[in-house]
């Protein structure tokens, strides 16, 4: 190509760079939350703990990180720590009595203050620091353990042994001023390593980040937090997961003696970003419908795969769905694949009413609502090597529905009285 050949050649390219569409350019992540930035609202979207009954030794932990990253000033941060699983409810007709298994409407709030340039950290199961090194301004317990939300547990399917139970769920922290209310401070960053001290492996994931936007007051009031893209980040209307489906041996052998391939397996955790924290919290929670497509590495779609989740859904790959898995090796044809989720409405996940129900369940009808979420891959050297890696999802486009509201406790008014007016008198001294 001569040199007026190229001219034109490169005036065509800068001239296709200068009209390619602006998301393209700078993407659409200016006003929607991900997991990179520092904020003023971060969401742990899966917490878990699992322990024995009998012996009180911990199987997996959650470790919190928390940081604030602003030099000038401490701020205040309020917590809200969420039994994620469905609420079992107890079937007594005509009866009463409490449920089965407490949910989704089991919930403990907190308030920590953290210092200038602090870096904070504790233990889902303790609600306190583990090591034996503790900074001065946060020695002892920060959140209450999560063992409050169902003292004795769930059934950990795991294990054999019956008294080994697990608590799953999820947490919410934001900055609040002094009467309770949000404020801005986009300087707060936050991550969780999930520990599995019977397996020896964990992994850590970043806790998701919503800039709060307004300058002064969100439009939203002081016990809500509006992730509509003006208050706060908005949500992503689609997720993105990249995954090795259950039963592939991509991850090959170990080097043990005899080999053995490996086999993989993971989890996803999906969170919808509609949130209730006050006394009106329905006593069962929202529901929507997870509408999933997949496709594989032939880059063939594998669509018409639901899942119906209420608050808060974790499930392993081959758990995912009991027909058309396209998490499973059989039904993916390929190791790899990836799956875009997206929260929808969907009659096929209303609840009907049951007022038989300890408590009664009102039912209700299934949602939109936006997700964020995480997954994890699972990876097992038979007979009982195993390694684990998470991430968080990727999230595409904006939904503007997302919000967070709760109750602001602040400071207690004073008594005002009129003040006493002291008549001047005059005393002969004697």
């Amino acid at each position: 190509m001569n040199r007026i050949g190229m001219a034109f050649a490169l005036l065509a390219l800068g001239a296709f760079a200068i009209v390619a569409p602006a998301s393209e350019v700078c993407g659409d992540q200016l006003s929607r939350v991900n997991v990179t930035q520092k904020g003023s609202c971060l969401v742990w979207p899966h917490v878990e703990i699992a322990w024995d009954l009998a012996t009180g030794d911990v199987y997996t932990d959650t470790i919190i990180s928390l940081t604030n990253d602003l030099y000038t000033n401490g701020v205040r941060v309020k917590l809200f720590l969420v039994n994620g699983d469905d609420q079992i409810p107890f079937w007594i007709p005509l009866g009463g009595g409490p449920p089965l298994e407490p949910g989704a409407n089991q919930f403990q709030d907190a308030v920590v203050d953290l210092t200038h340039d602090e870096p904070l950290y504790w233990s889902a199961f303790t609600g306190a620091k583990t090591g034996s090194m503790s900074g001065a301004h946060h020695p002892s317990s920060i959140m209450t353990s999560m063992t409050a939300l169902d003292p004795d547990g769930r059934d950990h399917p795991d294990f054999m042994n019956p008294n080994i139970v697990r608590v799953r769920g999820f947490l919410v922290a934001f900055a609040i001023g002094p009467n309770g209310e949000p404020i801005r401070h986009n300087h707060l960053v936050g991550s969780a390593t999930f520990v599995d001290y019977f397996n020896n492996a964990a992994f850590e994931y970043k806790a998701w980040s919503y800039r709060a936007l307004f300058t002064s007051v969100p439009a939203g009031g002081p016990g809500r937090l509006n992730m509509n893209g003006m208050d706060y980040d908005a949500n992503p209307e689609f997720l993105l997961m990249e995954f090795f489906a259950q039963g592939s041996d991509a991850y090959g052998p170990d080097l043990t003696v005899p080999p053995s391939l490996s086999v993989a397996n993971g989890f996803v955790t999906l969170l919808p970003m509609m949130q209730n924290f006050t006394t009106d919290r329905p006593e069962q929670a929202l529901t929507t419908d997870i509408k999933l497509d997949v496709w594989d590495e032939n880059e063939v779609p594998h669509t018409n795969l639901h899942r119906c989740i209420n608050c808060w859904d974790s499930a392993l790959f081959d758990e995912f769905a009991t027909m058309n898995n396209f998490f499973t090796r059989p039904y993916l044809t390929t190791d790899r694949g990836k799956a875009r989720f997206n929260g929808r409405a969907n009659i096929n996940c209303n609840r009907a009413a049951d007022p038989y129900a300890s408590p009664p369940d009102p039912g209700h009808m299934s949602v939109d609502a936006p997700i964020i979420g995480l997954s994890a891959q699972i990876i097992t050297w038979l007979p009982d090597r195993v390694a684990l890696t998470g991430m968080s999802l990727s999230g595409m486009g904006e939904r503007t529905d997302g919000f967070i509201v709760y109750e602001p406790v602040g400071n207690p008014p004073e008594v005002i009285q009129p003040a006493r007016v002291l008549k001047a008198e005059t005393r002969t001294l004697k």
